[in-house]
């Protein structure tokens, strides 16, 4: 067992005093938050023109077969908000920034763990899009951002364990550090990013009020990490099997916009 107390000292510091500091394309997604609560498209598309990479993978994701059956094309951000939603606008923000600490120097000693961390994100966040749509329980773009931010946890760990050396250089200690504390540190870093309350108590370590959104999405995270989680293709005795075949285009989809 580990000794994690002073670096978590001052992740609590920061998450308590809401200083939590990630890339510039989280800070938009606290922009879109206010945005939102004003229910101004344009102005969400306004904010996201600012961010040229957000934009362009909106617009992308606005163009994919998920969200453009009919083969519409739209050009425009405003365009994009409007057919994909906010909480879709939103996501993309949260991908771009993703991409963005990935790419930083500090992070280069755990590279493959960031890696590994997005790709189970982006698999189980289009798995939960689709559990979402075929259970019709809770808003698909909003289980999709829940899945996409279940281990933001994970990355904000990471770039604070990245000005402490011991835990470049030691492995075993930098994997007690995620295991012990990344989920209790995912619902609060969500609250101050402006993440809709839902996907915050959905997060927590807590179970949810029983029936409450917030619980339905516990509910489908959890089978959608264990669908994840299966080998591919799935065992013919896998309940699911036959539906993940189903999907398997639009899974595959979403995992490549993101």
């Amino acid at each position: 067992m580990f000794d994690h107390s002073p670096l978590m000292g001052y992740v609590q510091q920061d998450l308590l005093g809401g200083d939590a500091v990630f890339p510039t394309s989280f800070q938009l997604s606290l922009a879109i938050k206010e945005a939102l609560n004003r229910v101004h498209v344009a102005e969400v598309a306004r904010l996201l023109e600012a961010e040229p990479l957000v934009a362009a993978k909106l617009v992308h994701m606005a163009n994919c077969y998920t969200f453009n059956p009919l083969g519409r094309t739209v050009y425009g951000v405003e365009q994009a908000v409007k057919r994909v939603g906010f909480n879709v606008a939103r996501s993309v923000a949260i991908a771009i920034a993703v991409d963005q600490i990935k790419l930083m120097p500090s992070m280069a000693p755990y590279a493959d763990l960031a890696h590994a961390s997005w790709r189970r994100s982006v698999h189980v966040a289009a798995l939960l899009r689709e559990l979402a749509r075929l259970e019709a329980t809770v808003p698909p773009d909003e289980a999709m951002l829940c899945g996409l931010v279940s281990e933001l946890g994970v990355f904000y760990l990471l770039l604070r364990a990245a000005s402490v050396p011991a835990y470049a250089h030691d492995r075993e200690r930098l994997h007690d550090l995620l295991r012990q504390h990344s989920p209790a540190v995912c619902s609060p870093l969500l609250a101050s990013l402006g993440v809709p309350q839902d996907i915050v108590v959905a997060l927590d370590t807590e179970p949810a009020a029983g029936d409450s959104m917030a619980w339905q999405l516990q509910r489908l995270l959890a089978e959608s990490r264990r669908l994840q989680a299966l080998p591919d293709p799935a065992p013919v005795n896998e309940p699911r099997a036959e539906w993940l075949g189903d999907i398997r285009l639009e899974v595959d989809e979403l995992r490549r916009a993101l």
